[in-house]
């Protein structure tokens, strides 16, 4: 069944919804405030959500089979977790902290990252020796690349040219070149690396070897190592700071948090956790880190400006989160481009965009608020990951479901939505509900 007579009336259609974009107005609120931490429970099969300002947990999601590594999308709205036991990655929409997709990987997966746009993520499968590249639009692997013996840790440069793959059995780091999906140097460490975290100016590369208790740092110009820093014992988790001037590194054995300054890699300060720690990361502003401590079923925050801890949550059973496990959900996942507010002008102008297959400038241009902190290629990469099929006929396309989108954000009475665009799967109230569900429940107003 054609909804339009003729590709003519599609593209009048949309057009006369788009004309309707420069009196548009936001529909939502600001962003969420705090940031939250999402906490892998390898013993409890859960992801735990602590929210940093309060320190409270807010919620608990049953994952896969005993959840190691934990990564935040850059735009916030997703959540991915390794499930070590179950081959498979837990994909967790962070707006509505539901599980919304289970991706097969390769055995035993560890550690996970994402690229800078946030279209791929990375893991590292402890059991198969290999990186599994996930398209995240799709939510499919799409290859897995050979690495060393026992991979475990991955982060990617900022450029997103190369990954950093820790071969905790081969005491090396995988050098993967994510053009060609190749592995094109190896690193040689200490004992057992574990964590990795590259320096925000990508100059850098951090290894936790916990059998050597020291931490590599990596020259990522020349790919060797430069200096090796004694830490504490079985250091397992690193984070760099926002600045790049600090990192952070968990200790289990020891349980403490080293804080080397990366000027000259000397240990600046110990703090003591009181805990088993195992991952690690810091907020965007750098103010908090928070530690997984998989002995105590707890995290432990901690003041970076005074090296001091603030406080403990308890969790589910032996969090573990190894990677960047700290997100900043948007109130909406509709809001494309990430500045706090959903309106038709840019963010239902963007899908629109994005179903009708523009990308790159084409898609961006005009469409985006002037406080948008995402880039153009995080906002194609947001977009792409959403599910936009409002009308429940398995297909996403821009005359059905972006312009019943577009009604929305306009705030167009509910009975004209589906008017000569719904194929009749969804009903308004239908589509209502699946928006709350599925993008979250300040979407729109009520």
């Amino acid at each position: 069944m054609n909804i339009f007579p003729s590709p003519h009336a599609a593209r009048r259609a949309i057009r006369r919804a788009a004309a309707a974009l420069a009196c548009a107005s936001a529909v939502a609120a600001l962003t969420h405030a705090a940031p939250f931490a999402y906490i892998g429970n390898h013993g409890s099969n859960t992801v735990t959500v602590v929210d940093m300002a309060s320190g409270s947990a807010a919620t608990t999601i049953v994952v896969g089979a005993a959840p190691y590594g934990v990564a935040a999308a850059p735009s916030g709205t997703f959540v991915y977790v390794t499930d070590h036991r179950g081959n498979t990655v837990s994909v967790i929409n962070a707006v509505t902290n539901r599980l919304i997709a289970t991706i097969p990987v390769g055995a035993q997966p560890a550690g996970i990252a994402f690229n800078a746009s946030g279209s791929r993520a990375y893991v590292a499968n402890f059991g198969a020796n290999t990186l599994s590249v996930i398209d995240t639009a799709t939510k499919s692997q799409l290859s897995a690349i050979n690495v060393g013996a026992q991979p475990t840790g991955v982060a990617v440069t900022p450029s997103g040219a190369f990954a950093y793959v820790s071969n905790a059995a081969a005491r090396s780091v995988s050098v993967v070149n994510l053009a060609t999906n190749t592995t094109t140097s190896t690193i040689s460490v200490e004992n057992n690396p574990l964590g990795v975290a590259i320096s925000p100016s990508g100059d850098r590369a951090y290894v936790a070897n916990s059998g050597g208790a020291s931490l590599s740092v990596i020259d990522t110009a020349g790919n060797s190592v430069v200096a090796n820093v004694r830490v504490g014992g079985f250091p397992s988790g690193v984070a760099v700071g926002p600045d790049g001037s600090k990192v952070y590194v968990s200790n289990l054995f020891d349980k403490t948090v080293s804080v080397v300054r990366t000027s000259d890699n000397v240990v600046t300060n110990t703090i003591a956790i009181g805990n088993t720690p195992v991952g690690v990361a810091i907020t965007r502003t750098g103010s908090q880190a928070i530690v997984a401590n998989i002995e105590g079923d707890n995290v432990t925050r901690i003041d970076t400006l005074g090296n001091s801890t603030v406080g403990s949550t308890a969790v589910g059973n032996a969090p573990v989160s190894l990677g960047n496990f700290v997100a900043y959900p948007p109130f909406c996942s509709l809001d494309a481009d990430g500045d706090g507010a959903l309106t038709a002008a840019t963010d239902g102008l963007l899908i629109v965009r994005y179903l009708l297959g523009f990308r790159g400038a084409p898609l961006v241009n005009n469409a985006v608020g002037p406080t948008a902190p995402l880039t153009m290629a995080q906002i194609e990469g947001n977009v792409g990951a959403l599910n936009l099929d409002i009308d429940g006929d398995s297909a996403m396309r821009a005359p059905t479901d972006g312009l019943m989108l577009l009604r929305a954000m306009l705030q167009l009475p509910t009975s004209t939505w589906t008017n000569g665009v719904s194929n009749g799967t969804f009903t308004t109230a239908q589509a209502l509900s699946w928006i709350a569900a599925e993008h979250g429940a300040n979407c729109l107003p009520p």
